[in-house]
């Protein structure tokens, strides 16, 4: 089985879907999947994406780099310069293209121009009634609904939630979990289960649809709880989240950190005794999959997708999405034994976020998607 990606970015400040793209291609290219790729970088994300092109060509995974054009423009809508020209060069020598994010030009013009050719896409969220619901470019995004419809041959979802929230009919759809612990690795070293730091943190981009407003209202309510907010965003957006703890007097206990970069991830996990992440929508919640990894215990919505994996271990806990219950959910974190907790969050990691459990669902993907008409 030989399959061609075509990824908008491998740039760590894209956030997840880059993340989970790249552990995505390396699982495949182990489990026996011939996996090529196809990136675009430019100047400002090159040097950032060297680490993740080198871990996918030290796995043998071939690379095709493309340069972004149209400066910003292109960058956040992955215009890819040559990209049509490097497909149908590549195309006939795979059994399937598999794209990235339906509103990125990458997917719109590879399946535009290459319409012989059998498809997946692994959409990000982007086929789910909340992304296109809250789209001002909802009206087109209909109508490249109507295209995807007709033209891909799966559709690889993230978690049961994606699946289940989605407005795509037509195409074979499969549930496969982005991959985030490498079982191959030794068990990194997680929060010391005999220190209580009273301490929760948030992994993320700064996005009201976050609601990490309704983080630190909770924090408030907490004394001598504090929390650590990891991630960037808007300036005036950035500004308001500080002035909301400014004004609800917990701004010397939340501690703006900004954006940071994959080897100080660890860093951060083991400064915090529970991540929180109580989103409006979250397709799967990279960031508490990765907490999960690292044995930290996460606090999340029902309105994410790691949730059922949550209530299936007790590796954390579910809660409503007001300040009240979040304080609540984080004071029984606080008073509860730690260490089994923890383990359990480990064990969840390694059962349904692991490399080889990635690789076996997609595998299965790819032959269905291969084979049948």
């Amino acid at each position: 089985m030989r399959v061609l990606r075509v990824l908008p970015s491998v740039d760590p400040h894209f956030g997840g879907p880059s993340e989970s793209a790249s552990r995505s291609c390396i699982a495949a290219q182990r489990a026996g999947i011939e996996t090529s790729v196809v990136v675009g970088v430019d100047r400002s994300s090159e040097e950032r994406s060297q680490p993740i092109l080198a871990a996918l060509r030290s796995n043998g995974v071939d690379i095709h780099v493309l340069r972004i054009g149209l400066g910003s423009f292109g960058r956040r809508n992955a215009i890819l310069l040559g990209l049509n020209r490097t497909i149908r060069a590549l195309r006939d020598r795979f059994d399937l293209i598999h794209l990235h994010s339906p509103w990125a030009a990458s997917s719109i013009m590879t399946l535009a121009q290459n319409k012989s050719a059998r498809f997946v896409m692994t959409p990000h969220e982007g086929f789910t009634d909340f992304d296109v619901r809250q789209s001002k470019l909802r009206q087109i995004k209909w109508l490249l609904l109507h295209t995807y419809s007709r033209s891909l041959d799966a559709v690889v979802y993230s978690s049961l939630l994606e699946a289940t929230d989605s407005v795509l009919r037509g195409p074979r759809t499969f549930v496969v979990a982005h991959p985030v612990i490498d079982e191959t690795e030794a068990r990194r070293q997680g929060p010391n289960a005999e220190v209580l730091h009273r301490t929760f943190g948030y992994l993320g981009r700064l996005h009201p649809k976050k609601n990490v407003e309704i983080c630190i209202r909770a924090t408030a309510r907490l004394p001598n709880v504090r929390l650590i907010i990891a991630g960037d965003g808007p300036t005036e957006y950035t500004a308001a989240l500080k002035r909301l703890a400014e004004t609800t007097g917990a701004d010397t206990r939340v501690e703006f950190v900004g954006f940071i970069e994959p080897h100080q991830k660890s860093s951060f996990f083991n400064a915090i005794d529970s991540l929180l992440l109580v989103s409006d929508f979250e397709c799967f919640g990279m960031a508490a999959a990765e907490a999960l990894a690292m044995s930290v215990p996460v606090i999340v919505s029902e309105t994410t997708g790691v949730s059922e994996i949550v209530t299936k271990f007790g590796c954390g806990l579910i809660t409503n999405r007001d300040p009240e219950a979040l304080a609540d959910a984080m004071e029984h974190v606080l008073t509860s034994p730690r260490k089994p907790m923890m383990d359990r969050a480990y064990e969840a990691a390694l059962a349904e976020y692991s490399f080889a459990s990635h690789a076996k669902g997609i595998s299965a993907a790819y032959l269905r998607s291969a084979t049948d008409h």
